[in-house]
């Protein structure tokens, strides 16, 4: 799990504190740990690790930051995430062990796609099994020329169950989902372009410039209320989980948090001015 793991090198090591302007971009950027190639790494190890390291992030790391809207998703060294640790694998022999970390991985997975902000995965290098998993979580996928996306859970003799097929067939519908999984298919860049899995391929491959495209790529969603926009990817959540009449009750009760409101008011009293 080097990818999921080496958060905690973020939230629990490095315990960084930035100050955090609203509309700002918060960059999750995922460091190496030396831990995750101990072979006697435990199913109970690696659940207490992740839980740790992604409760963090899910629970108080972005929730906390009332003014973010955006979220960019990262790797290291140009390599987004190169899959599992195999001797991590080794430790998780029985049925009930990978039954237990999918439970684990799904739930978790399901709470970061619902945070009230706007995530993107820039896919820099490969971003393989688990870690193609971790992109569909994501709102959005950018990747750079010469990047790949590959399911490879079938030469590996198991099945995505992070919840990456279910969210799969939701961005590429079920054909192209079961081409992409059945097939084992590397997605490079055009490909995943051509089929929806991507939004956009970057210019550069270069670590720093791939990043500040990501970012400008993003900026047409930071203009606005951050209160409105967090509103509107709760609303899009309830629409895609929900049943209609919840999704369409949920979509008022969101209303009722901004209608009245001061950026309601302010865009209200700017239209005014504008129609004179």
């Amino acid at each position: 799990m080097k990818t999921l793991l080496s958060v905690i090198s973020i939230c629990l090591y490095k315990k960084e504190k930035r100050h955090v302007e609203p509309g700002q971009i918060v960059i999750w950027h995922f460091a190496k740990s030396s831990n995750l190639n101990h072979p006697t790494m435990a199913l109970h190890n690696i659940i207490y690790f992740m839980g740790r390291s992604l409760t963090c992030v899910c629970d108080f790391l972005l929730p906390s930051l009332a003014g973010v809207m955006m979220l960019i998703v990262r790797g290291a060294k140009n390599t987004f995430s190169s899959g599992s640790d195999l001797n991590a694998v080794k430790a998780l022999g029985t049925p009930e062990d990978g039954m237990a970390l999918s439970m684990f991985m799904q739930n978790t997975l399901t709470r970061f796609t619902r945070l009230p902000l706007i995530s993107v995965a820039l896919v820099q290098g490969r971003a393989l099994g688990g870690g193609a998993e971790f992109t569909t979580a994501c709102d959005f996928r950018l990747m750079t020329p010469e990047s790949e996306i590959r399911f490879v859970h079938k030469e590996m003799g198991i099945i995505p169950s992070w919840g990456g097929a279910s969210r799969l067939v939701e961005i590429i519908g079920s054909r192209q989902a079961l081409k992409v999984l059945s097939g084992a298919l590397k997605l490079d860049s055009k490909r995943a372009l051509n089929i929806g899995m991507a939004e956009e391929v970057l210019q550069s491959s270069d670590e720093t410039k791939s990043l500040e495209e990501a970012q400008a790529w993003l900026m047409q969603f930071v203009s606005g209320p951050p209160e409105v926009v967090r509103a509107m990817k709760k609303s899009v959540c309830s629409g895609k989980e929900l049943y209609l009449e919840e999704a369409l009750q949920n979509e008022r009760d969101l209303l009722g948090t901004v209608w009245g409101g001061p950026a309601n008011l302010e865009a209200i009293a700017r239209k005014g001015k504008f129609n004179k």
